[in-house]
């Protein structure tokens, strides 16, 4: 497996994987700030996403052979093109001789204006989410932009032997234009269309089939990505040790060690909830749900009880080969599906139920009120 391959896995896997969790937090802020995961939210949160994906492809992609790659000066410097608006000066220029009309289908316009149309949905989507002030969005969308040129400038933090594009700080400029359009647009459409600003809702019925599903995903995926991580750690020592080629047949293998596996399935589906005060794992904070006791729902699940849902759920999935993973899930599915009560053959076997974080505090905060005894008045 040559060092290009090895390259090429490290890339799509940054961002097929790791952009998108890194989008978690903003998943979670959506059902937070509006108490529900479906509409505009909804739309919002996967709009977000699907432009910082896009962002990370274009930051990568098309990735070229090393050995392709001419590197006429070893001065990174000469690969950067710092002169403000050098880019952009050259449109007026053709504009005065060819007219604007003609200047708008030209390569130079267009590179340009593609730059601006590409930090648009990102600013939108990022303000319909957070509703950070419009400074703050622009601002993002600055950094953002100047991580991609210093990605590009970098020839991929030193995984090429030089750039293979050029860094331009005009792209820069451009881009955070192209986030201002998007600031602006993102306030016309709060200010006249209702529907991009839901009321918000208690949040205290029984969390949907669906939602709960989605929690299981997103623990399955980041047990995934702390595993291939654990990985590329071993095989980074395994290079100090015994030498690259030792490495890259790791890596090719495809293969991780059960005990990483194990490892990461612990550290996701137990020991993250064993910490927290809720027993919830990080895909069931995200959309904001929790276990409870199935004969006291106010209360938090017991330890036991977290130990026993991940040896019924999440053991067998780190145990069994990579083709029978989605055995267990299916079968956890198709046990909710066919009882009235929704609940899940780990949820039976650990004598708990799943419910919405608000509604576990509701029925915290009504208890504790209940049991307050009045002062005695002398």
């Amino acid at each position: 497996m040559d060092q290009y391959r090895v390259n090429a896995l490290v890339t799509v896997f940054a961002t097929g994987a790791l952009i998108p969790l890194a989008m978690l937090p903003i998943l979670a802020r959506v059902v937070r700030r509006y108490g529900r995961l479906r509409g505009w939210p909804m739309i919002s949160a996967l709009g977000l996403l699907g432009s910082a994906v896009a962002l990370g492809a274009f930051t990568v992609f098309p990735m070229p052979r090393p050995s392709s790659v001419e590197c006429p000066s070893p001065n990174l410097r000469d690969y950067w093109q710092t002169d403000l608006f050098a880019s952009i000066k050259p449109i007026a220029s053709q504009a005065a001789v060819i007219g604007w009309e003609a200047t708008s289908t030209s390569a130079i316009f267009l590179q340009v204006a593609f730059n601006v149309l590409l930090f648009v949905p990102f600013a939108f989507f990022l303000h319909q989410v957070t509703r950070w002030n419009g400074f703050g969005v622009i601002f993002a969308a600055f950094l953002a932009s100047g991580l991609i040129e210093a990605t590009q400038g970098t020839g991929f933090w030193g995984i090429y032997p030089c750039p293979y594009r050029l860094l331009d700080v005009d792209d820069v400029v451009a881009n955070t234009i192209g986030g201002v359009v998007g600031v602006v647009i993102s306030y016309i459409a709060i200010s006249i269309l209702p529907f991009t600003t839901p009321r918000k809702v208690p949040d205290l019925a029984p969390p949907s089939l669906g939602r709960r599903t989605l929690a299981g995903f997103i623990d399955l995926a980041l047990i995934a990505v702390l595993a291939v991580a654990a990985q590329g750690v071993q095989a980074f020592f395994v290079a100090l040790n015994d030498g690259r080629e030792a490495a890259e047949d790791l890596l090719a293998s495809g293969k991780i060690p059960l005990v990483i596996v194990l490892v990461a399935a612990l550290a996701i589906a137990w020991l993250f909830p064993a910490l927290r005060r809720d027993r919830a794992t990080p895909g069931q904070v995200t959309v904001n749900i929790a276990p409870a006791r199935l004969n006291s729902p106010r209360r938090h699940a017991a330890l036991w009880q977290v130990t026993v849902r991940f040896a019924v759920r999440w053991l067998p999935m780190a145990l069994l080969p990579f083709i029978y993973v989605f055995v267990v899930p299916m079968i956890e599915f198709a046990c909710a599906v066919v009882r009235r009560d929704n609940r899940t053959v780990s949820e039976l076997a650990s004598v708990t139920l799943t419910r919405t974080r608000p509604a576990i505090r509701a029925d915290q905060h009504m208890a504790a009120s209940e049991t307050q005894v009045l002062p005695r008045i002398e």
